[in-house]
């Protein structure tokens, strides 16, 4: 769309200039006269009665000036077809340029060749087309972001054709020996109409795709675009810091896919880079350690850190929050999984690394499980011969208060990642129970299932029995005796009290 400035002025002074005249001269009469009349070389007067007059005039008749900015920066001279007002004609900028002009009515077929990223197009009398060497013409606007080359149609019609996006791109611009700087991301290479080549910042230019982890490069001498190979680290910083001034100044950077980067005042920038930034290595190239298992990042460290998991003979089996979500828990399978918590303490399971854990005695019949009263602690159990097992299995957590039947005296008991209980038959491992002593049998609780000792008093009562009896005998005899003494006694003494006796 065309910009018009346009004025119809009353006559001025004989010292007024314009950039664009008036080519018209319009009567007061009833009839509103007018006649052809260049006011660059003529003046345009009206009479008494109404009618126009154009006279010859050095000094020229009214017009309008026209002014330039940064987006208007072209005009052309123009005129309404009733009134001959001048009009100043911007012509707004393209990205691409019809390269024909069309002409009109009888001269609809006909085309001629016109470049209008610097001519634009006209009519003769006839409609016939002409291209004038004045100001741009007609084009399309195209998308900078997505990239862009110019085309034309088989009319000449602009067209913008979408360019390819590369992993990196040329720096250079190059014909024959002669190579100009050109950063190929945001510009492209054209050749002006000497034939020499120019960077021009409206679409990006040529490239190539690299794979894999990389950095780019440039030829130093043609400019062409190189995919370098990089080796990646294990672990990466996760802040830049300033330098100088700056150097208290941090700011967040994932550097496993940024770099940090700094102005001449030592401020930090976090700027993208396939290549990542700075790091540390876990494994090294000498290393028997195999990713992923035997370490993880520590993700709370601003700078890279490597955690280091071992193997373990068990491994929890559940993530426990901090903080206010102390009470949180996640289940979480420590053979491949790590525990992390959140910034606000929640806790969470992360795949790609042995979680904590515990080593038992490889040489003794053990199995796993957690620590009496704290199911997030990994602990061995080793199989013992109880007198009387367990017959149910409890869960932990939520499901504390959940039971299964288990006969652990061919098998044990463990728990799955929601804290439920599960019954282990095993041919080799038996599980929890109690030692008895004595004569005694074996009861389990109906409800939990642990196991425990009755006595058995049979043998005892019958021993207890022949006591009594034997106590009983015994107390008899002792009062026969008892009486039988007595007795005796009793008889010598009247046999001394009797007459006879002295």
């Amino acid at each position: 769309m065309y910009t018009f400035l346009y004025l119809v002025l009353l006559p001025l002074s004989a010292s007024s200039l314009f950039t664009c005249y008036n080519n018209l001269c319009v009567g007061t009469d009833a009839d509103k006269t007018t006649i052809p009349c260049d006011q660059k070389l003529n003046n345009c007067t009206v009479g008494p009665d109404g009618t126009p007059a154009c006279t010859l005039s050095s000094e020229g008749g009214n017009g309008v000036n026209c002014t330039t900015t940064e987006d208007l920066d072209e005009y052309y001279c123009d005129n309404n077809a009733t009134t001959g007002a001048a009009m100043c004609v911007y012509p707004p900028k393209h990205d691409c340029y019809d390269t024909t002009c069309t002409g009109k009515d009888a001269f609809n077929t006909t085309t001629i060749p016109c470049d209008q990223s610097s001519n634009r197009c006209g009519f003769e009398e006839t409609g016939a087309p002409k291209c004038i060497n004045t100001t741009r013409g007609d084009g399309v606007d195209c998308s900078a972001d997505e990239g862009f080359s110019c085309d034309v149609d088989d009319s000449g019609a602009a067209l913008c054709v979408a360019l390819p996006t590369y992993s990196c791109y040329d720096n250079k611009c190059t014909i024959g020996a002669l190579a100009i700087d050109c950063d190929q991301s945001r510009n492209k290479c054209v050749l002006n109409d000497d034939g020499l080549v120019t960077c021009v910042n409206n679409s990006r230019g040529h490239g190539v795709d690299c794979t894999g982890q990389y950095t780019c490069g440039n030829d130093p001498d043609t400019g062409a675009a190189i995919c370098e190979e990089v080796y990646k680290l294990d672990c990466y910083d996760k802040v830049c810091t300033g330098t100088g001034t700056f150097n208290t100044t941090v700011i967040p950077c994932d550097q496993s896919v940024h770099t940090c980067s700094y102005n001449s005042s030592g401020s930090p920038t976090c700027t993208a880079s396939p290549a990542g930034g700075t790091g540390v290595n876990c494994t090294g190239p000498d290393s028997n350690l195999t990713f992923p298992l035997d370490f993880h990042c520590n993700i709370t460290s601003p700078t890279a850190q490597c955690v280091f998991t071992p193997p373990h003979s068990c491994y929890s089996q559940f993530c426990k929050g901090t903080g206010d979500k102390e009470s949180s828990w996640v289940g979480c399978d420590g053979t491949s999984n790590v525990c992390h918590v959140t910034d606000d303490g929640s806790p969470v399971c992360t795949p790609g690394s042995r979680g904590a854990g515990v080593d038992c005695q490889t040489d003794s019949n053990f199995y796993c499980s957690s620590q009496d009263n704290d199911p997030f602690t990994a602990a061995c159990r080793y199989s013992e011969p109880y007198s009387c097992y367990n017959t149910k299995c409890r869960g932990v957590l939520d499901n504390s208060n959940s039971y299964v039947d288990c006969p652990q005296s061919a098998g044990y008991c463990g728990v799955d990642l929601t804290g439920i209980p599960v019954c282990i038959l095993h041919p080799d491992l038996t599980g929890d129970g109690v030692q008895c002593t004595g004569e005694y049998t074996c009861s389990a609780d109906p409800v939990t299932g642990v196991a425990s000792c009755n006595e058995n008093t049979g043998t005892s009562t019958a021993v207890w029995v022949v006591v009594g009896l034997a106590l009983v005998v015994a107390g008899v005899v002792l009062v026969v005796w008892y009486f039988k003494r007595r007795s005796r006694v009793y008889g010598d003494r009247e046999l001394l009290l009797s007459p006879e006796s002295f």
